[in-house]
């Protein structure tokens, strides 16, 4: 099923039209909640939060392109991957958080960005990385993995937390966030830190 419209119990559809903080469901009319439909919350200028669940595995190009109010973020626990789908040209980079005034984002699951081809993205095309509002990332303990380049490039970011379970923090991932300004503490379960992972 893919999420590109709100069912109500009496059957009627609301189409676009999200406000405030939102709650994906997992489940709508007993049917599992798996994929967020390319420009499902496009220009929502009136989203000021929401919460993707577990149950959703991909989320199409521009979902989230144009929530100028958007500011918090939550990628809910889950055991599965969530795939982030953009364009199939191989320079540009994703559009899911274009002009969102994030600034909180929780992570609390391996996540990683492939284009509509099948082709992996290409470092720094991360969904976050270059994002110009973002101060704080939380991972939670089904994180495994921090991709190469993923929140790389981010001047606001001024906190990062990392939870058990963390394994790999790959090459750059961190590159240029140039304000972090907390303490980093890293649990004992992290094996390996890439080169220029903190890089400037």
């Amino acid at each position: 099923m893919v999420v590109r419209k709100i069912v109500h119990s009496d059957g009627s559809v609301t189409i676009g039209d999200y406000k405030g903080d939102m709650v994906i469901p997992e489940m709508v009319n007993g049917v599992k909640v798996v994929a967020i439909d390319a420009g499902t919350f496009k220009d929502c200028t009136d989203l000021t939060g929401i919460s993707i669940p577990g149950s959703v595995v991909y989320s199409g190009p521009g979902a989230f392109y144009g929530c100028t109010s958007l500011k918090k973020l939550r990628l809910e626990d889950s055991d599965q991957e969530l795939i982030f789908i953009d364009e199939d040209e191989a320079y540009v980079t994703c559009r899911y958080w274009e002009l969102a005034a994030l600034e909180e984002v929780y992570v609390g699951r391996n996540f990683r960005y492939q284009h509509k081809n099948g082709e992996p993205g290409i470092p720094f095309g991360e969904p976050f990385s270059h994002h110009s509002s973002i101060k704080s990332v939380v991972f939670g303990d089904k994180v495994t993995r921090i991709n190469e380049g993923a929140f790389g490039w981010i001047h606001t970011l001024e906190r990062v937390s990392f939870s058990a379970g963390l394994v790999t923090i790959e090459k750059d991932a961190f590159q240029g966030s140039d304000q972090l300004a907390s303490p980093l503490h890293f649990p004992e379960s992290l094996k390996f830190i890439g080169e220029y992972a903190f890089y400037g």
